[in-house]
């Protein structure tokens, strides 16, 4: 895939004084907040060479000849790895010889879980970088320096920070957008820098990205039926969430929704050993009222916690050390994140691929046509963008063949979930350590080969939900159940009271 069409630079004196966060000094009397994940170098023909945020490791990972192939950069759920992969004092074993990197990806990397980014060693194999299956370890990365980080922030010093700063780009897809501005696809908010999506690898040789899942097995392979497919899903949060039981503190961010329920139903059998919490203030407040019910059920500690609102040199450093590249909630409310307890929030995210996120509202006729870039840049609830077009274009071209439900099914999980969600996580997981039960290949692969109206109707996840904890599932979902619910649309409305909202709403509008 082809590197970011960016905008001509323009030099402007009054930059740093427009945009705060620009300069490290906007910041500078805060306590320190390190951001999370790795940054490095492959200077050309040599190693890579990276450094890890406080509390992730390294592991080498060797077959079965005896050949190490790969590390693993960050954290790895030990306990929970596909057939033919364990741990043994400290080192990753492959049950088998690995002599490509499609048995690589086939048999080591699709039966990793955990956060952490995966380096392909090895005279027989090529030298590439992997993310886990959510990219929970974001990587934006400079072809021209051979670095990578999590942001631009992280790869780029004061100087270089505001000389590659694209401030038109910036201004018209983040700020632009009130408080859910962010930039998706390989585009950051600066010359030279392109983000890694999901689902493709950096060639560490050259510094290009390039697709590598799903194969062409896996979509040619039958359609899956729906039992088999929720047992599936059912079977690798449980063993997920089990194996996060034994190796952390867990807390589950739960609301009154279907898929941090299902989070929640996941360690049934392992309530006793986690807590869950939720935030309290802005939320719905159905969150806040069927959150603590579902946790009396299962007995589960549960803590409503109280929104900790950033202040302007909080707001500013949220936004250099994710490379003024999205906005989001998250940018005001980040500081509430220190109230939690547990090392690590388990949450929800990646569930909305198993219920057709991009096309819930005309799934029964989306594979009549073709996917196009135009259609999904509105399903992202993007303005009409050059740069943006372009881009959506050329991460079309290689899966263009494929259903459009199947295109937009990628198009959540790659690009608004790759760069809207993963690129808040260099300050969102400093804050805690993640994890994500939906995010392992089987869980995606299963929702991929699953009918589509198993899918947008909602009946896979309820299925899956069924299996694993089914009083749960018979609590009403984003609902009081009650007389409380008639008056949600008209509280809905209310809150859509800003231009930058309306014009979103009406963009996806369009696209259905």
């Amino acid at each position: 895939m082809r590197g970011p069409l960016c905008l001509p630079l323009e030099k402007d004196p009054l930059l740093a004084e427009r945009i705060p966060g620009l300069s490290r000094a906007d910041f500078a009397d805060l306590p320190p907040l390190a951001p999370y994940g790795v940054r490095g170098e492959a200077p050309a023909g040599a190693p890579l060479r990276l450094s890890l945020s406080r509390g992730l490791r390294s592991w080498p990972v060797v077959d079965a000849s005896g050949t190490r192939i790969a590390s693993i950069h960050g954290l790895l759920l030990e306990g929970w790895l596909g057939d033919g992969l364990a741990v043994v004092d400290g080192t990753v074993r492959v049950d088998r010889a690995i002599a490509t990197a499609d048995e690589f990806e086939r048999h080591v990397l699709r039966g990793l879980n955990g956060s952490f980014v995966v380096e392909m060693l090895g005279d027989a194999l090529p030298h590439r970088l992997y993310l886990d299956c959510g990219g929970s370890v974001p990587i934006v990365f400079c072809a021209e320096t051979r670095r990578l980080g999590g942001s631009a922030d992280q790869i780029l010093d004061d100087a270089e920070y505001q000389h590659r700063f694209l401030h038109d780009r910036y201004q018209r897809l983040v700020a632009g957008e009130g408080t859910s501005g962010w930039i998706p696809g390989t585009l950051t908010a600066h010359r030279g820098v392109s983000r890694l999506l999901l689902n493709h690898y950096l060639d560490l040789d050259d510094f290009s990205q390039h697709r590598f899942w799903p194969s062409a097995e896996l979509l040619e392979a039958p359609e899956l039926p729906m039992e088999a497919a929720a047992a599936i899903v059912a079977r690798q949060l449980r063993g997920l969430a089990a194996a996060a039981a034994e190796q952390f503190q867990v807390t589950v961010a739960l609301t009154a929704g279907m898929d941090s329920r299902l989070v929640l139903a996941a360690f049934n059998g392992h309530w006793e050993r986690i807590e869950a919490m939720t935030f309290g203030g802005d939320t719905v407040a159905y969150d806040q009222a069927v959150a603590p019910a579902l946790c009396r059920m299962t007995g589960t500690p549960h803590r409503l916690v109280s929104v900790a609102r950033a202040g302007e040199a909080e707001t500013a450093r949220w936004d250099r050390m994710v490379g003024h590249a999205v906005r989001e909630v998250n940018r005001e409310l980040h500081p509430s994140l220190r109230l939690v307890d547990g090392d690590m929030i388990a949450t929800g995210m990646y569930g909305e691929s198993g219920r057709g996120y991009h096309y819930m509202r005309d799934w029964a006729s989306i594979d009549s046509k073709a996917a196009d870039a135009a259609d999904l840049l509105a399903r992202l609830k993007q303005p009409r963008n050059a740069d943006l077009l372009a881009d959506l274009q050329s991460w079309l071209v290689p899966i263009a063949h494929l259903p459009r439900s199947t295109v937009l099914d990628l198009c959540y999980l790659e690009l608004r979930m790759g760069s809207w969600g993963v690129g808040q996580l260099p300050v969102q997981n400093a804050l805690h350590l993640p994890l994500m039960p939906f995010t392992q290949w089987p869980v995606q692969e299963a929702f991929l080969k699953v009918g589509i109206a198993d899918r947008a109707t909602k009946r896979l996840l309820s299925r899956v939900g069924e299996m694993l904890w089914p009083e749960g599932m018979r609590v009403p979902i984003n609902r009081f159940g009650d007389w409380r619910d008639q008056f949600g649309p008209l509280l809905k409305l209310a809150r859509r009271d800003s231009l930058a909202t309306i014009r979103r709403f009406l963009r996806a509008k369009r696209a259905g």
